[in-house]
């Protein structure tokens, strides 16, 4: 697989090996306990830079022999623009949903007293490790048009879509 990435002409700052198992397995009878060998699991982590590379990648590592493929993410290059501006939209939700509950009770919002972001699933590099997946539990606060390749585009069978940027705050206002 490397030597693919390498053919490809992917940056090696690009391809990290992040995650590495080695197993013992044993072919177990009644009677005896035969070790069969080692069952090694790596996961490399490869950043592609042109989505337009990414089914011939695909179709190379497989053909190199790579057997598991998973965590495939497709995400813009202006990650934290975008988080900036979910982090804001969130904190004026927040005010505005908290000078609505207050209104129920009669009262008026005061100043924060205190205020923590909560996590949403931002990517960070252990979501690549074997068997990590999270949803989208969050709610969406900004959504980024990828752009790209779209099924229908030449030989491309991708649809990317869009992708979303979502952001959860915790404040805490005095009342008056």
């Amino acid at each position: 697989m490397l030597k693919v990435t390498r053919d490809q002409g992917i940056d090696a700052k690009y391809v990290q090996t992040d995650y590495m198992n080695i197993e013992p397995r044993y072919n177990t009878a009644y009677d005896k306990r035969e070790f069969l060998g080692y069952f090694i699991r790596k996961n490399v982590v490869i950043t592609l830079k042109d989505v337009t590379k990414f089914e011939d990648l695909l179709s190379k590592v497989l053909e190199a022999g790579v057997n598991y493929v998973h965590g495939i993410e497709f995400r813009t290059t202006e990650l934290r623009k975008y988080r900036d501006q979910a982090r804001a939209l969130a904190i004026k939700a927040a005010s505005e949903k908290a000078r609505a509950m207050a209104g129920e009770l009669s009262q008026q919002v005061g100043q924060p007293l205190s205020i923590s972001e909560g996590y949403n699933n931002w990517w960070y590099p252990w979501n690549s490790w074997w068997g990590s997946g999270y949803g989208g539990q969050m709610a969406q606060n900004v959504v980024q048009n990828a752009g790209g390749a779209q099924a229908g585009d030449g030989e491309s069978s991708l649809s990317l879509g869009q992708i979303s940027i979502s952001a959860s705050v915790t404040v805490n206002f005095e009342l008056k």
